[in-house]
Order: C-alpha cells, then sequence, then structure tokens
C-alpha cells in the first residue's frame, strides 16, 4: 500500500490526475477503472474527485488493484462538489 500512497502523493503534488483500478463492488469481478483528481489521502481510504461522472468520490485503498499518475492537470473543482 506504500507504493499505491506514493504515486497519489506524487500526484496531489503535481495536480494530475490518476486513473485507478478497484475492486468496489462484490457483484462484478472485474476492477472498476476510473480517473480520479485525488484530494485528501487518508490511512486506508483516498477522497477524491471522479472526473467523468462529475462527483465526489471515495477509494478504499485495500481494494486497489493498480493505480497510475496521468499527466493530466485537473487544478480546480468547485469547492461546493468536495466531501466534508
Amino acid at each position: 500500500m506504500e507504493a499505491i500512497k506514493a504515486v497519489i502523493k506524487k500526484a496531489m503534488e503535481e495536480k494530475t490526475t490518476l486513473i485507478a483500478e478497484h475492486n468496489c463492488c462484490e457483484i462484478s469481478k472485474e476492477p472498476l477503472k476510473v480517473e480520479v483528481f485525488p484530494y485528501k489521502l487518508d490511512d486506508d481510504f483516498l477522497i477524491c474527485y471522479d472526473i467523468e461522472n462529475d462527483q465526489p468520490y471515495i477509494i478504499d485503498l485495500r481494494k486497489v488493484v493498480k493505480i497510475i499518475q496521468t499527466d493530466k492537470m485537473f487544478p480546480s473543482v468547485p469547492k461546493q462538489c468536495w466531501l466534508k
């Protein structure tokens, strides 16, 4: 999990998006692939912004299969979109 957190921290510093593949659903056997802008890193969770669906999103880091940093900048999200 430390390698995953290192990728997230680097993306946060550089204000770039991440592509995360994670097992979020018990129904589907395939990992869900989502492009997000990272906002806050917790011990086991990443609070982020789902770009495609234009909404806040939470990723359980324990269920991440793969995470990569993109070179896409995404510097601002309306404040009302963030989870408290």
